[in-house]
């Protein structure tokens, strides 16, 4: 029978270890930069594309027609909600970082080709472009850096991710309207197409992400996925200037629903479905989806119309524009503050924080009158709360998703958003056309009170589910009936040992003794062996033996590799006794423990265990 060898692993092994984590923080910080870039990438671009329609009067000469204004913003909404899930789905299954190339390659040529238009065709063909590369890289970059990070950082990378949208934001529109004036409209472009080339070329240092080679989605059930949800959203989007009781409206309708029920029915029946049904049965999954759709019912609106209430107010553009800022500042402050608050007291208490946060800021609009300094306290306040219940929405949805599942979760979120505020800035038209509330402004006014009649309706769900979570985890009460059943059910009397049990137990004891007689020196006598310890003057001998024993042990355990081999027994005295410097918790270093047995020489007695099989033997055979 082979024995056990013990072999002591070097230092340096350990060393390696740490050197090889500390080298792999700048690829983690390279995930997080390009990750939440792509993120602030999508946000400017949707700031610069609406700046870009005020700014622009005509286009190569040609006057832009009637409605334009509106399909510019359909071109690019249509085809980024509707691909968003089936694109998260298939980065989980073909790679992240190479859909993230992808939608980064195909956002970046379609951005530039918007700076190139010499037309108004080509220049929506572009919007049309850069919101199917938006679709493709957006579920990618989150689910890659949630696979890249730890599990206790994950939750900060989500505040970090959605704060970075705020960040791209601020950025056009502290700088946008002075590029726009000195430069043209054009000129809101070529920021995004740098940033894109940067971030293009730092994706390629990204961690591969190789997916699920061999595994196909259902190419049929995503194509459905697809044309439902577009198909929706251009039914939503266009519903107020086709008319929303017009055949085109109830056919897209109609088509997208029934298009998106085939594709949930096929994912039940095929092996790797695009639409996964236990995806959306984890837990939070739904009421993290339900508060996007409720972020993108009230964000939307709330941007629309903000611009157009300041200035019926009397505020200049020039003044408009700070307090625009200020929203999207609050934005990039709710990232860190969200992730501290996460971390103590959970995702689902942030969606209730952001909609008390928005529905103070609605409520502060809708008093105001007249250029103030309390507008700014809004904005600021409105764009924490807008954070907030971001973050909290997509924690709650996607952390205790699957990691292969995560852009996945992601996507299917996103298009939550989407179609929320796609619904949300339709029925924002229709409010500013029959609104519901007299007096002054009486159609912004109604808008403001919709979103906070949605932000009190985010609070009493995120509520909700904490009443519910702290019901599960409580233990569950115990009736006197059943407890009375209980204690006649326990036995009341000591229960017999067979005999033969306890004789086995003895016999087992006595040799135990019996060894331990043999290996552990005696007390110190008159004739017989002498131990001396100095470090534990208060034990006796065989208790202070014992407690170097067991630090000994420690260290052993701690430092060596037991390999199956039968190396030569002259290694074992070849080993030096351990100088490692270990310390007692009563007096400090421990000193070497020597012993004088009968027919031995003095010296170092062993630091491992005599117990151990090993060693043990080789003691006795020098006995």
């Amino acid at each position: 029978m082979a024995k056990k060898s013990v072999s002591i692993v070097p230092h340096e092994s350990a060393r390696a270890r740490r050197r090889g984590a500390t080298a792999s923080r700048p690829r983690k910080a390279l995930v997080v930069a390009v990750c939440s870039g792509t993120m602030a990438l999508a946000t400017a671009d949707s700031i610069a594309a609406v700046l870009s329609l005020t700014a622009m009067a005509e286009l190569a000469g040609t006057q832009i027609p009637a409605g334009g204004h509106q399909w510019m913003g359909v071109a690019y909404i249509v085809p980024f909600a509707a691909l968003l899930a089936a694109a998260g789905r298939l980065a989980d299954l073909l790679g992240r970082r190479l859909l993230l190339g992808l939608g980064l390659a195909t956002f970046t040529v379609s951005a530039f080709a918007a700076v190139a238009s010499d037309s108004w065709t080509f220049l929506i063909a572009a919007r049309a472009g850069q919101g199917i590369g938006a679709a493709v890289m957006i579920p990618a970059s989150l689910g890659l850096m949630l696979c890249e990070l730890p599990a206790a950082r994950r939750p900060m990378a989500v505040a970090i991710w959605t704060g970075a949208s705020g960040f791209g934001g601020l950025l056009l529109h502290a700088g946008g309207w002075w590029l726009a004036g000195g430069y043209g409209w054009r000129a809101l472009f070529l920021p995004i197409v740098a940033a894109g080339t940067v971030l293009l070329l730092s994706a390629t240092g990204l961690p591969r992400s190789r997916g699920s080679r061999g595994r196909l989605p259902d190419l049929l059930g995503l194509c459905l996925l697809v044309v439902g949800v577009g198909t929706l959203t251009l039914a939503i989007s266009r519903g107020t200037a086709w008319g929303w009781t017009s055949p085109q409206v109830a056919g897209c309708a109609a088509g997208g629903l029934v298009c998106t029920a085939l594709a949930v029915w096929r994912g039940r029946r095929h092996s790797v479905p695009v639409v996964e049904g236990a995806m959306w049965g984890r837990k939070g999954f739904v009421l993290g989806w339900a508060a996007s759709v409720l972020y993108g019912l009230m964000s939307f609106p709330l941007l629309m119309v903000a611009p157009g209430y300041l200035r019926e107010w009397g505020f200049a553009s020039a003044q408009v524009g700070p307090i625009m800022v200020a929203v999207f500042a609050g934005l990039v402050i709710s990232g860190p503050m969200a992730g501290w608050a996460g971390r103590r007291t959970g995702p689902r208490w942030l969606i209730y924080i952001g909609g008390f946060l928005i529905s103070v800021a609605c409520v502060l609009l809708l008093t105001g009158s007249g250029p103030s300094s309390l507008w700014l306290a809004a904005a600021e306040v409105l764009g924490v709360g807008l954070g907030a219940l971001s973050i909290g929405a997509f924690s709650v949805g996607t952390l205790p998703a699957y990691p292969s599942q995560y852009a996945a979760a992601v996507g299917a979120h996103m298009t939550g958003q989407q179609l929320g505020g796609v619904l949300g800035v339709a029925g924002a038209a229709a409010i500013l056309e029959s609104p519901f509330l007299p007096g002054p402004l009486p159609g912004y006014t109604s808008v403001f009170a919709a979103c906070l009649a949605c932000a009190v309706l985010a609070g009493i769900f995120a509520l909700t589910a904490v009443a519910a979570e702290a019901r599960a985890s409580r233990p569950p009460r115990e009736s006197r009936a059943a407890r009375e059943a209980r204690l006649q059910q326990e036995p009341t009397e000591m229960v017999a040992i067979p005999r033969r049990v306890l004789v086995g137990l003895r016999t087992a004891l006595v040799d135990v003794a019996a060894v331990a007689d043999a290996l552990l020196p005696a007390e110190a006598t008159g004739a017989g062996e002498t131990f001396r310890c100095d470090c534990h003057p208060g034990l006796d001998p065989l208790a202070a033996r014992l407690v170097h024993e067991a630090l000994a042990h420690d260290q052993v355990v701690a430092e060596a590799e037991v390999y199956r081999e039968k190396p030569p027994m002259a290694e074992f005295a070849a080993l030096p006794p351990y100088g490692g410097g270990r310390r007692s918790i009563e007096t400090g270093p421990i000193p070497a423990v020597r012993g004088t047995l009968p027919g031995r020489t003095t010296g170092p007695m062993p630091r491992i265990p005599a117990a151990f099989g090993a060693l043990a033997s080789a003691q006795d055979g020098g006995r």
